[in-house]
């Protein structure tokens, strides 16, 4: 049935999932008309607060790292024996969570497009990691994308904890702001974090060091002693397509940081890593390479894929050699045969369709590849590392 054939008269409310846009750059027919009606637009998430859990409701949200460390909560609740249930804009929908009741928790992943659909919102925990330039056409600019975001902790309840990153100006701003409202404030800070809160073994550079700061700020505000989160962060094994590395053949290591849709994001992988073979490109994003930029030393090679292939060649030229993406053929086989080499997929740009195409074909036929090189080559490779 198409939109324009709903009955309008009996609806209370528009309910509309996080990619249809209800504002900017222009809102989708069916929210016009909505809006047009005074019918309320909410988001899934919305349904899910509006049915009243019993569980403490934790909301996690940032630019970069809220699905590493939903997850890593949810992980190290779940290893302490606690009743836990993880979604949002992670894992199943909100409202298709059971609520674990009054001494459970709710761990939600939210975007900044759920954060403003979602006026019932209010949690007992807030993180925002960080903010950086994302999303732009559907906030119209960066003070929409901030507001946003920043819906997170407004919605606090009055006892409520707010858990900051403090590795960009905009969230160090809303630390401040925080504890001018009386709101009890927390900033997650790695070198401060426990021991074995600063060793999770899963989670490689500084951007995880803060994402396990802030899930260890959480957990302890949730009751979990230092012995309980340790054991969790131990034993958390990551999520697929962030900094994961999906094999390693001989001094070869193949990573997969598809999930790196934004410029800031693939600097972090970068940062990580050293000797990396880059494959990058899409549809570029308002940051574009700029973070980038101060680590592309760790860079050997980028290949470069996509619609934004020419500014990227331009932002790479004078700092790392560069080509289209012929990454399969020998003589790049050969370019490779070097020690602790990386070969990483960290597109910094958005893809409708490509991920898939990036994980399933690059990094897939690359194992293939090299795993069927006779074993003597490896062996020749290793004896110089």
């Amino acid at each position: 049935m198409a939109w324009q054939d709903w009955p309008w008269q009996d609806l209370n409310a528009l309910v509309i999932s996080p990619g249809i846009p209800h504002l900017h750059p222009a809102p989708h027919p069916a929210a016009a008309h909505a809006a047009a009606k005074n019918i309320e637009i909410i988001s899934e998430v919305e349904i899910a607060l509006r049915a009243a859990p019993q569980a403490r409701i934790v909301v996690i949200t940032g630019t970069n790292g809220k699905s590493t460390t939903t997850a890593l909560v949810g992980h190290c609740l779940q290893q302490a024996g606690k009743a836990v249930a993880v979604g949002g804009n992670i894992g199943r929908a909100a409202c298709l969570l059971d609520d674990p009741g009054p001494d459970g928790v709710i761990v939600l992943e939210l975007s900044s497009y759920q954060l403003e659909t979602t006026p019932a919102l209010s949690p007992t925990i807030a993180v925002v990691l960080n903010i950086t330039p994302d999303h732009l056409d559907r906030h119209a600019g960066m003070a929409g994308y901030v507001a946003a975001k920043t819906r997170a902790l407004s919605a606090l309840r009055a006892d409520g904890t707010a858990i900051l990153g403090q590795s960009d100006d905009h969230v160090k701003q809303l630390a401040n702001a925080c504890r001018d409202r009386g709101i009890r404030t927390l900033l997650a800070i790695p070198d401060e974090a426990p021991a074995g809160q600063q060793n999770c073994l899963a989670l490689r550079g500084d951007h995880n060091a803060e994402n396990a700061a802030a899930a260890g700020l959480v957990l302890h505000c949730l009751g979990l002693d230092v012995d309980q989160i340790d054991h969790g962060m131990a034993s958390f094994a990551g999520l697929p397509h962030r900094l994961q590395t999906v094999a390693t053949i001989g001094p070869i290591s193949f990573v997969n940081d598809s999930k790196a849709t934004n410029g800031t994001a693939a600097a972090k992988a970068v940062a990580a890593f050293s000797h990396i073979y880059w494959v990058a490109g899409g549809l570029a994003k308002e940051d574009g390479l700029d973070a980038v930029m101060p680590h592309i030393r760790n860079v050997e090679k980028a290949y470069l894929i996509g619609t934004s292939l020419t500014p990227l060649l331009k932002s790479c030229a004078a700092s790392v050699m560069q080509t289209s993406i012929t990454i399969f053929m020998k003589p790049y086989m050969r370019h490779l045969m070097m020690p602790k080499t990386t070969l990483m997929v960290a597109q910094s740009c958005w893809h409708l369709q490509q991920p898939r195409l990036i994980n399933s074909t690059i990094l897939v036929r690359a194992v293939m590849s090299f795993a069927s090189l006779p074993k003597a080559m490896w062996q020749k490779v290793e004896a110089d590392v």
